[in-house]
């Protein structure tokens, strides 16, 4: 299932995402385009920004995949407001990064993968470690 939230509109962004959920519960978040550089940027960060926020707290999203080898990133500082949505979501998380996006990568987090398979082992770690420490839920 595609979801699309249509709430969000920045059509200054030259940013574009794609939402896609399985049955299980488990969201697919693709960002495609260019990010601009510095403070031009700020809209597409923004945009990004608003996108996570929607999707980690969509009541069928259970566990995300965040996909950025199609954005083209050199840098900004707006896109720490994402990466801090994303590490502190409520859900488990893994995101996926490329050649053109590896200036968004933070060595300090785990959840930065380079393939989608390594990006499910993450999920499923996080998801069993939930689970563990949460026996209730």
């Amino acid at each position: 299932m595609q979801i699309h939230f249509d709430n969000i509109n920045l059509s200054q962004s030259t940013v574009d995402y794609k939402l896609i959920l399985n049955n299980d519960g488990l969201g697919k978040l693709i960002f495609s385009g260019v990010y601009k550089q510095g403070s031009k940027g700020n809209v597409d960060g923004y945009f990004m920004e608003a996108v996570v926020n929607c999707t980690i707290k969509h009541e069928l999203v259970k566990s995300l995949i965040v996909d950025l080898q199609d954005v083209d990133y050199t840098w900004g500082n707006t896109i720490i407001n994402t990466m801090s949505l994303l590490s502190a979501a409520n859900i488990p998380v893994a995101i996926i990064y490329g050649e053109k996006s590896k200036g968004i990568v933070n060595g300090d987090e785990s959840f930065f993968v380079r393939t989608e398979l390594e990006a499910l082992d993450v999920i499923n770690r996080l998801s069993l470690s939930k689970n563990l420490s949460n026996p209730l839920k």
